[in-house]
């Protein structure tokens, strides 16, 4: 038995800048979480303001090392946004966004 499923409430996941900027660069594992994202039977996602903060100030300075670095303009992270953050916005109306989770909350 999973325990997810038999929860009353989904699980809540909180969904870090690694995830984010994992999703921007390849279509892998990330990029599943953020899909998972839309199905609220699964989990809840929390992404906090901080996270969306560090995730463009990273993806306009450039995510990766040496030579497979990739810098990203406005418009390529505002699609990326649009893609996949925005379906998970416009679920949760009450959260991710604006969440009172943040890294100093702890």
């Amino acid at each position: 038995m999973n325990l997810i499923y038999d929860a009353p409430h989904p699980p809540k996941v909180f969904i870090d800048t690694t995830v984010l900027c994992g999703a921007l660069r390849v279509d892998g594992v990330n990029r599943k979480i953020l899909k998972a994202d839309r199905f609220p039977h699964l989990f809840r996602p929390v992404v906090s303001r901080v996270c969306l903060f560090e995730f463009v100030r990273n993806a306009s300075q450039g995510i990766g090392k040496g030579e497979k670095r990739v810098v990203y303009n406005q418009q390529e992270i505002e699609a990326f946004l649009n893609e996949f953050l925005d379906p998970i916005f416009q679920y949760y109306t009450k959260l991710p966004v604006n969440s009172l989770v943040g890294r100093y909350s702890v």
